[in-house]
C-alpha cells in the first residue's frame, strides 16, 4: 500500500463524518472522470442495460421481502433481513426502498401484478357468472400463497406501525378498484356492484379467503379449511343466482301515457 493510499486510510477512519464523506465523493469523482466518455449514440443502450440491472435488483428485493414476511412475519423482516436474502449491498436496498414502509408499500403492489397474471393465464377462456364462480378456488391458492401470506403480514403489521397504517388504505382502495375492474372487463359484474362503494359481496370474498390463509396457516393440515373455501364457492354461485332470479322478476317498466292531440 503506497504512502498515499495509507493516509486516505487512515484519514477516513479517523476524520469525522462529514470529513470523511468529502473524502469518498473526491474519491468517486476522480475515478468517474477517469472512465471513458460515453457518445451520444451508446448512451441509450448505456441507460437500458442500467434500468434492466436496476429492475432485477428490485425484483430480487421484493422476491426476499416476500420470503421474509411469509416464512417470519411482519416484525422480522427488517430491511438487513431482506438485504441478505435478496444478496444485494445496503445501498441497492435503499436506492430502490428508502424505508421498510416503500418496501411493504411496494410488496402489496408487486403481489398484486404476480397475481394478476395468474388469474389471467388460470382463468383464460372464462367469462361471466363462469369466471366468477372459478375465481374463489384460485384466489383461494392465491391468497394462501406465499404472496398472499405476504399481503396479509403487511395487514397484520400495520395495526402497530403508524406510518404504515396511514399509507395502507390508499393503495388497497385502488387495487380494489382495479380488481373489480378486471373482473368487469372480462364480461359481467361477477356479481359485484357498483366501483364507487366497496361492494359487500367483494369484501367478504375478499376477507373470507384471507381469514381461511390465516387459518390455514396455524393448522395447514386441517381439511376444514379446504371444506370451508368450497362452502365459499357454493355462497357465491348461490349469490349470483339470487341475482339472476332478481333480474328476471323485475316488472317492465310502464309505457308513458300517450298525449292526447288537441
Amino acid at each position: 500500500m503506497s504512502s498515499g493510499t495509507r493516509l486516505w486510510v487512515f484519514a477516513s477512519e479517523a476524520a469525522p463524518p462529514e470529513v470523511t464523506q468529502t473524502i469518498h465523493m473526491k474519491k468517486l469523482e476522480k475515478e468517474k472522470k477517469a472512465l471513458p466518455a460515453l457518445s451520444p449514440r451508446s448512451e441509450p443502450k448505456a441507460r437500458r442495460v442500467r434500468q434492466k440491472r436496476s429492475d432485477v435488483t428490485r425484483k430480487k428485493i421484493l422476491d426476499a421481502a416476500i420470503s421474509c414476511l411469509s416464512e417470519i412475519g411482519y416484525a422480522a423482516t427488517t430491511t438487513g433481513e431482506v438485504q441478505k436474502r435478496a444478496k444485494v449491498s445496503r445501498g441497492s436496498l435503499f436506492h430502490q426502498f428508502p424505508s421498510k414502509v416503500a418496501l411493504m408499500l411496494a410488496v402489496v403492489d408487486y403481489v398484486y401484478e404476480l397475481d394478476v397474471e395468474y388469474y389471467e393465464g388460470t382463468l383464460a377462456g372464462l367469462s361471466g357468472d363462469a369466471r366468477s364462480v372459478a375465481l374463489i378456488p384460485v384466489a383461494w391458492r392465491a391468497f394462501s400463497g406465499p404472496g398472499g401470506m405476504a399481503v396479509l403480514q403487511v395487514l397484520i403489521g400495520s395495526i402497530g406501525d403508524s406510518e404504515l397504517r396511514a399509507e395502507l388504505p390508499a393503495a388497497f382502495a385502488r387495487l380494489t378498484a382495479r380488481g373489480i375492474e378486471d373482473i368487469i372487463r372480462h364480461g359481467g359484474s361477477g356479481g359485484f356492484g357498483s366501483l364507487a362503494e366497496p361492494d359487500p359481496e367483494f369484501l367478504l370474498m375478499r376477507a373470507a379467503l384471507r381469514g381461511l390463509a390465516l387459518e390455514a396457516a396455524i393448522a395447514p393440515t386441517a381439511a376444514s379449511v379446504e371444506q370451508a373455501v368450497e362452502l365459499l364457492a357454493e355462497h357465491h354461485r348461490a349469490f349470483l343466482e339470487r341475482n339472476r332470479n332478481k333480474k328476471k322478476k323485475k316488472p317492465p317498466a310502464k309505457p308513458l301515457p300517450q298525449r292526447r292531440a288537441s
